[in-house]
């Protein structure tokens, strides 16, 4: 092979011409298109959609929910908190079903928890401290001097 013919063949660069592969290789016997089984669509209604749609949010939630009290509980323990008690297990599937309730909400997803948590916590209406939600049993303002 000449320089020229060798030139031509890879360009001015020296580097080959890309070759469009779809277009080189005629060769190719292509699968009969008649013989394509492709799976038969049928068209969900507006009420099967919002169930399916449900399942998927759920699932997601339900994935991430794994993922964060995994996370939280591990740290409780590299903290130094003794996490094997009876107790504790109780007091964690408490702080699980409010995280899922936490998502579920973000989702608008609805969970058992929300009504409990909507008759139980109080929003303040405090301008200097913010919003924030309080049990009002348990809520202690600090004394001022």
């Amino acid at each position: 092979m000449t320089s020229t013919e060798k030139t031509k063949k890879e360009g001015l660069s020296g580097v080959p011409e890309r070759v469009d592969i779809n277009t080189s290789m005629t060769n190719v016997i292509k699968f009969p298109s008649s013989q394509i089984k492709r799976p038969v669509r049928k068209s969900l209604s507006d009420k099967d959609r919002e169930v399916l749609l449900l399942k998927e949010k759920v699932n997601a939630v339900e994935h991430s929910l794994e993922y964060v009290t995994m996370e939280s509980i591990s740290m409780v323990h590299r903290l130094g908190f003794d996490i094997t008690r009876e107790d504790f297990i109780k007091d964690v599937t408490h702080v699980v079903d409010a995280i899922r309730g936490l998502m579920y909400r973000a989702s608008d997803i609805k969970s058992p928890i929300h009504e409990w948590v909507d008759s139980t916590y109080v929003m303040s209406d405090d301008k200097e401290q913010g919003d924030f939600a309080y049990h009002p049993e348990w809520y202690v303002e600090d004394e001022k001097d």
